[in-house]
């Protein structure tokens, strides 16, 4: 009797076995239809996306023309901003009186990645009228950074303020994303915000 529960054991794990490699090739049939679901909603999602962001842009055109006629608007904007204003140095704030729009161009297709411009009035800094920092994104999610050369009217400007945002955001070798990103989804998406928050900030 003991013998034939032992012989019994063998053929009862065996089973066991055959039942779990049962059950985790249907989780894997599962997962793989969730995936699919999950990529489908990715594609409708940037469908969505990219069509609101083509009926956004005469209204950021708008928007753009009302802010022409604030003095120093987008300045106070930037400056004002809870985050970004951590990374201004003294001398920063005097660029930034320059500054007269900033622009985020999406690529067309908004995942392979977007373009922060800035714009300025002639100044005595430098001789740009218009700086750009491109983030690519490959489909293997790479990051490639392109930044515009700063043609400096002091050549040693960037040796004697090394903590510059503006030398440190528009240097090649830099990404900085995370700065990026906050004027990306908080700055160019409602600058009034910020703007508002002036008083706040002052008396802080």
């Amino acid at each position: 009797m003991a013998q034939a529960a032992s012989n019994g054991r063998p053929a009862k794990k065996a089973r066991q076995e055959d039942d779990v490699v049962s059950r985790l090739e249907e989780l894997d049939r599962l997962q793989n239809e969730l995936e699919r679901f999950n990529d489908e909603v990715a594609a409708e999602i940037l469908m969505v996306e990219r069509r609101y962001n083509a009926l956004r842009q005469p209204v950021y055109a708008e928007r753009q023309q009302v802010i022409k006629g604030i003095p120093r608007f987008w300045s106070l904007a930037f400056q004002s901003h809870e985050e970004l204003r951590t990374v201004l140095d003294p001398v920063d704030l005097q660029i930034l009186d320059h500054l007269s729009e900033v622009r985020i161009v999406e690529q067309e297709d908004i995942k392979s990645g977007y373009t922060i411009k800035m714009l300025f009035g002639k100044n005595p800094f430098f001789e740009n009228t218009e700086l750009a920092k491109e983030f690519q994104f490959s489909d293997e999610g790479d990051l490639r950074v392109v930044s515009t050369d700063i043609t400096w009217s002091d050549p040693s400007f960037p040796t004697t303020n090394p903590s510059s945002f503006f030398v440190l955001f528009f240097d090649q070798d830099s990404q900085l994303e995370s700065v990026a990103d906050v004027i990306r989804e908080n700055l160019w998406t409602d600058p009034l915000r910020s703007y508002m928050s002036l008083d706040t900030t002052a008396a802080d």
